[in-house]
């Protein structure tokens, strides 16, 4: 997919371990934290010609695609 919207869907706790949270703060000035993000749902639309289409990912599941015109 070249462009369109995406949306997510999951959680994203905050990771206490002091090497990832050094390592976060290298790259940003400050104080930092680190966060595992989970996903369990993307959602991808976009339009091809004159198509909508939307591909969703699902965790354990396989990717769908539909289309619609």
């Amino acid at each position: 997919m070249d462009c369109g919207h995406a949306k997510f869907a999951g959680r994203a706790p905050e990771v206490f371990d002091d090497a990832l949270t050094a390592e976060a703060a290298a790259d940003a000035p400050g104080h930092a934290h680190a966060f595992r993000l989970d996903l369990t749902n993307v959602v991808l639309t976009s339009v091809r010609g004159n198509r909508l289409v939307v591909e969703h990912w699902r965790s354990c599941l396989e990717v769908t695609t539909t289309e619609r015109t």
